[in-house]
């Protein structure tokens, strides 16, 4: 896939850090190259 435009900026938000983590392990493994914040 070829990137397109301008990045966008994620912001993620879950109280339970558990959560957070799979996320931000999940976007690692698909390769996204966004800023990641919580």
């Amino acid at each position: 896939m070829e990137g397109r435009g301008e990045p966008i900026t994620i912001l993620l938000v879950d109280d339970d850090e558990d959560c957070r983590l799979m996320i931000r392990d999940a976007i690692e493994e698909a390769g996204v190259q966004n800023n990641v914040y919580e």
